[in-house]
């Protein structure tokens, strides 16, 4: 008895020790970059992949939004309008990550419901949603990922922001590309990204 409820403590522990719960100030894994999501939309996108370690060096929104939640999709015009803001801006990618795909809304409904249209990934397997962001449970999530995966910034913008979070992201954004540096430059402490220069 003593043997088996000590191989059911230690299956415990090493159960614990697979689950992550990434915070501000965390490195997204090395196996966690690498995984890699089929984009839905639009349709000449759905041959591409996502991955975080494609974007490294770039500053990244990741929207985790779910087909099933009205908030989410009813927030999709102001990602719309970051996505607008940042589109010519090669040193940032925003991008919806989407659960429960027509649970009711298609990846097409969805795209479709913006007027620049945020491009969606799919996350099937609840891959991304798994990763777990600590204190958060209820979507839509907002994730702040700096040049280096660095999680800047986590917030849910349903229950933390009174309105709209277009300029609360566009700050967060801003203030992430201060410290990426510019490609080329020897002296990173004088030529990091400066959107004035």
């Amino acid at each position: 008895k003593t043997r088996v409820f000590m191989y059911k403590i230690i299956f415990v522990i090493l159960f614990f020790c697979q689950l992550v719960a990434y915070n501000v100030g965390d490195v997204i894994s090395d196996e966690h970059q690498a995984l890699e999501f089929s984009y839905c939309y639009p349709s000449d996108s759905t041959s591409s992949t996502f991955s975080f370690s494609k974007h490294k060096g770039k500053v990244i929104l990741l929207d985790m939004s779910t087909s099933w939640w009205g908030t989410c999709y009813s927030k999709l015009q102001e990602g719309d309008e970051v996505y607008q803001y940042y589109q010519d801006n090669n040193n940032v990618l925003v991008i919806h990550s989407l659960d429960d795909h027509g649970q009711p809304y298609s990846c097409n409904a969805w795209g479709n419901k913006g007027e620049i249209s945020i491009p969606p990934i799919l996350d099937t397997q609840k891959q991304i949603w798994n990763l777990g962001w600590v204190g958060y449970t209820d979507p839509p999530i907002i994730v702040f990922i700096d040049h280096n995966l660095e999680i800047f910034n986590i917030i849910n913008v349903h229950t933390e922001i009174n309105g709209s979070w277009t300029n609360f992201a566009i700050n967060m954004i801003d203030t992430m590309l201060e410290n990426v540096p510019i490609e080329g430059c020897i002296d990173q402490t004088a030529c990091n990204y400066n959107i004035d220069a």
